[in-house]
């Protein structure tokens, strides 16, 4: 990634886009846990893939209170973050 992102995205030849697809049939969390990285993406696009990253550490505890916690962790602001989530 860090080689295509130096050739193409900062040189603005493409464009790097995520699409959260959450497959609940096989994580039974995995549509709050998209949910949460876009909130997070609501306070910019690094705080979003910090948090994704994070979350794909840690897949296998994504419960309400960890996705909370994964928010203060990398310094969001909880209090929209919470609201959004």
């Amino acid at each position: 990634l860090s080689q295509l992102a130096k050739e193409y995205i900062d040189t603005n030849k493409a464009v790097f886009v995520y699409r959260d697809l959450p497959l609940d049939a096989l994580h039974p969390n995995a549509r709050n846990a998209a949910i949460a990285a876009e909130c997070a993406g609501d306070e910019s696009a690094a705080k979003y893939l910090e948090y994704h990253n994070n979350i794909f550490e840690t897949e296998d505890v994504l419960s309400e209170d960890k996705l909370k916690d994964i928010a203060k962790e990398i310094g969001l602001n909880t209090n929209k973050f919470n609201d959004c989530f």
